[in-house]
């Protein structure tokens, strides 16, 4: 790839000699001066272009510096010295990528990295395709190379969740560098003013408790005891409270947690939203406060792979296990084909009258297979069960056009 980039810019590539380390010491100084001068503290973005933006007006800022030899301006050397000698950049950009085979299996789809992709109706199952990986996306093509499917790459549209257990305790090794972490700001307000306490002692006391307590509690519940007049001076009433409070809800909530079947467990804790369209009037904030749920409203998270509908779905249902809701989670593909075991066994009325007690049904990646008629029948069976007795969540790769059946078909009150 890298001899394609040299030919595809018309330069020639010369390297360091050995144990030349001074070839590549003024390259290496350079960086640490950007990195120093424009990434320190770490800055706070909403995305890649504003992140772009600044880096590109502290470039310009920094051009009308004098150089520290020849004392004149750097842009007035760069443009007198260095950019006549620039070659034109190609019309057509480069395409970093990596090229490898996939087959589509008896579902219609292939599996990349961590990415599920459909071909329903583009390849046949058995069939050998070819898969483009960019850094951004996945572009599968057909044996002819012809593009049939792009999908993006999963981790563009991933989320995180914050190992606190883990920055407390790197807090707890060095606890004058609290102040200079970048995951300070990413605290309640309330907890950045508990652990920036000025006495060294009482900061360290507070940092070994958090340590310990941010493998129990949310951060949420945390900020909330701490906000109780008194509470913050006083580190047993703070323990004590959190576990009369939280301590018999935290059992059941491992309980109904482990009844909900989720996959992975997952919460809102580094959520990222800049790439969701909400429908107007709903955010965020106003799913997690659950409304919809008590209104036994049903909702439907639609996108591409990779984009985090799964994330918030589970987000979504342990939100709902914490304030005591039954939830049950299944890949629809899974409950299609348990519906139709229970049917042949003659217990799906037992299984059905257990999903009937659920508060809240997900299912997962409708859409991705398509089932038979006697599984469309029985999966139709369950949803007509729900209605306006308890909620259903859906996530679906469909596009938006296919939605309006869809819509119709589930009767939900929110697309996202």
């Amino acid at each position: 790839m890298f001899r394609r980039f040299c030919a595809h810019h018309r330069f020639e590539a010369v390297f360091c000699n050995p144990y030349s380390g001074h070839e590549k010491g003024h390259v290496e100084a350079k960086c640490g001066y950007f990195k120093r001068n424009w990434a320190v503290p770490v800055p706070m973005m909403e995305s890649q272009d504003q992140l772009a933006k600044s880096f590109k007006k502290q470039a310009e800022q920094d051009r009308q510096r004098l150089h520290y030899a020849k004392g004149e301006p750097i842009e007035v050397l760069w443009r007198e010295e260095e950019q006549c000698c620039l070659l034109k950049l190609p019309e057509e950009p480069f395409e970093a990528f990596r090229l490898q085979a996939a087959v589509v299996n008896k579902y219609g789809e292939i599996r990349v990295e961590d990415a599920v992709i459909p071909l329903l109706g583009q390849a046949s199952p058995g069939e050998e395709v070819m898969v483009k990986l960019f850094w951004d996306r996945i572009a599968v093509l057909n044996p002819r190379h012809e593009p049939i499917r792009t999908v993006p790459r999963p981790y563009t549209g991933k989320t995180a969740d914050i190992p606190w257990t883990q920055v407390f305790a790197n807090w707890l090794r060095k606890p004058r560098s609290v102040t200079h972490s970048q995951f300070l700001r990413m605290l309640p307000e309330t907890l950045q003013n508990y652990v920036t306490v000025p006495n060294p002692d009482a900061r360290r006391q507070r940092l070994q408790a958090l340590h310990h307590m941010s493998g129990v509690y949310t951060m949420e519940q945390i900020a909330d005891a701490l906000q109780i007049p008194g509470m913050a001076e006083d580190m047993s009433r703070l323990t004590a409270f959190l576990g009369m409070k939280y301590g018999s809800r935290r059992a059941k909530l491992g309980k109904l947690v482990q009844q909900a079947g989720f996959p992975h467990l997952k919460t809102f804790d580094g959520y990222v939203t800049d790439h969701i369209a909400f429908p107007q009037g709903t955010n965020l904030d106003g799913l997690r406060e659950l409304k919809w749920l008590e209104r036994t409203e049903n909702l439907l998270l639609m996108g591409a792979v990779g984009t985090g509908k799964t994330h918030m779905a589970m987000a979504l249902g342990v939100e709902a296990c914490r304030r005591g809701q039954a939830v049950q989670f299944y890949r629809a593909s899974d409950l299609v084909a348990l519906l139709q075991e229970k049917f042949a066994a003659g217990s799906l009325s037992k299984f059905r009258d257990k999903l009937r007690k659920m508060d809240l049904l997900i299912l997962d990646e409708v859409g991705y297979v398509p089932f038979s008629q006697t599984g469309s029948e029985l999966l139709f069976n369950v949803i007509a069960d729900c209605y306006e007795r308890q909620s259903v969540m859906v996530t679906s790769n469909l596009e938006f056009g296919q939605c309006f059946n869809f819509r119709n078909f589930f009767n939900f009150n929110s697309i996202i």
